[in-house]
């Protein structure tokens, strides 16, 4: 399992690779442990509102929820640490782009990408690549949401 903090670029990620290694995170191991729905988040901006209303939601709909993935908070966990806990009605998960790059097929129930721009240009060598990592929160989900306002939050359809 592969720390977000790591660029799969690293040598010896990327070497393991080549290989045929598996390269997989927490929230790919997270998203096939679990059966209950998955709500995922991603966007340059924003996420942890979005996040913060859909926990209200489902709280006053009397939902039991699990909120993980990349924020920090009294209620918040890594994805893997929900896993401990009696299964929830509900996942709600914050994904940061390098949390994404670890995930094959997320399969959620719902997938939202809020927005993009320019953001972690450090770790990636173009807005497009950090575009396709966003980009994988989509891969095996059942509902898309997006901002129709930017192009980029855009699932691509095959």
């Amino acid at each position: 399992m592969v720390s977000p903090g790591l660029s799969i670029k690293t040598p010896e990620i990327a070497a393991a690779a080549k290989r045929g290694v598996p390269i997989t995170g927490d929230i790919d191991i997270f998203s096939k442990s679990v059966s209950k729905p998955i709500i995922a988040v991603t966007g340059s901006n924003g996420k942890s509102t979005v996040v913060a209303i859909l926990a209200g939601i489902l709280s006053r709909a009397g939902k039991k929820f699990g909120l993980g993935g990349n924020l920090d908070g009294a209620n918040f966990k890594p994805a893997l640490g929900l896993l401990a806990e009696e299964e929830k009605d509900f996942y709600i998960l914050e994904l940061s782009s390098f949390q994404l790059e670890t995930t094959e097929r997320l399969g959620a129930e719902v997938s939202v990408i809020l927005n993009l721009s320019a953001d972690h240009m450090d770790r990636y060598e173009s807005l497009d690549e950090y575009h396709n990592a966003k980009l994988r929160i989509f891969n095996g989900c059942k509902h898309v949401v997006i901002n129709r306002d930017d192009v980029y939050s855009y699932p691509v359809l095959n």
